[in-house]
């Protein structure tokens, strides 16, 4: 059955309500597939203090702390929370069928992490930390603008210097991804490559063609835009239209790209990695 996050991200009880559904579902975990272990071995030479805000019922807080993290996971659903304590006390392997070949695979090993939950809302307070890393899986984009920049104040309270945010979003796209970095970058994060990125979706916008990005790239998506007798042509043009600005778009990312090396580099910086996931 397809569940649907609430409408009202500030919602607690529609939030028990989706993940108390999503529960009981007998979803498998893959560890190959699944998006935030990818960063693991960057959480532990971190310093594998790790906070999992919006943490949902993901087991990837396990993960972590099966791998030797000092992991708190914290939701405003209280059904989120108890699901991580539950699952908690599980090994991984009874959490991802390919555990045992992932992790040998990866060239690492199980050690006696600590997994924390606790129910918290990250628009009104930040945990004590600090942390080195924060992961926040697809809890953060849909809440409103206000809520948005509490949170990432919160987030950069509670890092360390030279910390990092890791934001796996959702079907995001254009204007609305300028404006969650921009909220990012007010609290004090460090975006990398923000000025090509920002470049190239002005340019995108300006020609007013309708567009989604995916795997990095604009594609014309089949949508009622033109004539249906008249899309292969139209497509055509606009695709060529949006992808006349790549040449310089990739060109902008060269010339930035000790900027961001050093910037990354400079152990004051905390900075914060978008995911921006389709589908």
């Amino acid at each position: 059955m397809q569940h649907h996050p609430p409408e009202d991200w500030a919602d607690k009880c529609a939030w028990d309500r989706y993940l108390s559904a999503k529960a009981e579902e007998s979803e498998v975990f893959h560890a190959r597939s699944h998006n935030p272990l990818q960063f693991v071995k960057f959480a532990i030479e971190r310093g594998g203090h790790v906070w999992f805000s919006g943490c949902g019922v993901d087991p990837a807080p396990r993960a972590y702390a099966a791998l030797g993290c000092s992991v708190l996971a914290t939701d405003l659903s209280t059904v989120a929370v108890e699901w991580q304590r539950a699952r908690g006390s599980e090994p991984p392997t009874a959490l991802f069928e390919d555990w045992a070949s992932w992790v040998s695979e990866h060239g690492l090993a199980e050690a006696a992490g600590t997994l924390t939950a606790t129910e918290h809302d990250f628009t009104t307070t930040a945990p004590a930390g600090p942390f080195d890393v924060m992961i926040n899986r697809r809890a953060f984009h849909g809440l409103s603008a206000a809520a948005k920049a509490a949170g990432a104040r919160h987030f950069f309270r509670a890092l360390r210097p030279g910390g990092a945010a890791i934001f796996d979003t959702l079907n995001i796209q254009g204007k609305e991804r300028s404006l969650i970095e921009d909220c990012l970058i007010e609290a004090g994060f460090y975006v990398p490559f923000h000025k090509s990125e920002r470049w190239y979706r002005d340019k995108l916008d300006a020609t007013g063609i309708v567009y989604a990005m995916i795997l990095g790239r604009p594609i014309v998506p089949h949508w009622d835009q033109y004539p249906a007798k008249k899309f292969a042509e139209f497509e055509k043009r606009d695709r060529d239209i949006l992808m006349s600005f790549r040449p310089e778009y990739e060109q902008r990312r060269v010339e930035e790209a000790p900027e961001v090396q050093a910037t990354l580099e400079n152990p004051g910086t905390i900075a914060a990695h978008m995911i921006y996931s389709t589908g």
